[in-house]
């Protein structure tokens, strides 16, 4: 009974000693966490246009479209001189777009026919690198698409001017049918029955001017339409008579040559 009291007492001291020893010495260090720092990503490598590509040809096909537009309204008979220079105007901006089409596939078409040359022909007999074949046959490729987009630049470049020429051949023919136009002469049946078209208003005017200077002058008012009146008539004399005689010399004169 005493040696179990004796070791509890040893037991409970010893605990108490290695209990007040830890908390003075604190809690274990946490060992650092290692800082994972990312390796920088690789560059982007933004690829080279290239000029044989869809874009080259949406651009060659839009300028098409337009010139096959401005074909279609100046062939149209008897299109007005508005819509004709309107047309002739929007020709200069698609030839600069065709200059710049043509002045960036010239340039690629020469590197791919000078990387041609550095392939060489396919051999016949021996046996060839597959990526050296694979390099040649995608050049080829691609050197048939330059060809291509650049002939249809080309011909789009002379089909724009001869539009150009077309257009000023049109207005000028426009501008002599309208300087040129008849017209009707005084001696032709349409200008006489115009003129005779009109004689019932203009007597019928004639006539209630005639009829109210009458009754001015029966009921004695000499005022100033009375005066406005008769000169009027004086005035249509010295007019209307000489006219008529000088009308009818010429008449007789032209008459006479005929």
């Amino acid at each position: 009974m005493n040696r179990m009291l004796v070791f509890g007492l040893v037991f409970a001291c010893v605990s108490s000693f290695a209990l007040a020893e830890a908390k003075s010495k604190g809690p274990p260090p946490v060992p650092p966490v290692p800082v994972v720092v990312p390796s920088p990503a690789p560059p982007v490598v933004q690829a080279v246009p290239d000029p044989s590509d869809k874009t080259t040809q949406e651009r060659v096909d839009a300028v098409n479209t337009a010139l096959d537009t401005i074909d279609i309204t100046i062939q149209r008979p008897n299109t007005p001189d508005e819509e004709l220079a309107d047309a002739r105007d929007h020709i200069p901006p698609l030839q600069d777009e065709l200059n710049m089409i043509i002045d960036t596939l010239e340039p690629e078409l020469a590197g791919v026919n000078a990387r041609l040359t550095e392939l060489g022909d396919a051999p016949e007999d021996a046996v060839e690198n597959t990526d050296v074949t694979q390099d040649r046959d995608s050049e080829t490729k691609k050197k048939q698409i330059l060809e291509d987009s650049l002939k249809r630049a080309n011909l789009l470049e002379l089909k724009a001017k001869e539009l150009l020429v077309q257009i000023a051949k049109s207005r000028r023919e426009e501008f002599s049918t309208q300087l040129y136009a008849r017209t009707p002469t005084i001696f032709g049946p349409t200008h006489w029955k115009a003129l005779f078209a009109n004689v019932p208003a203009d007597w019928h005017r004639f006539t209630d001017r005639l009829s109210d200077g009458v009754r001015t002058l029966r009921g004695g008012l000499m005022g100033k339409t009375t005066v406005f009146f008769v000169l009027s008539l004086v005035l249509c004399g010295f007019l209307v008579f000489p006219g008529v005689y000088l009308a009818g010399m010429f008449g007789r004169r032209i008459a006479s040559r005929f």
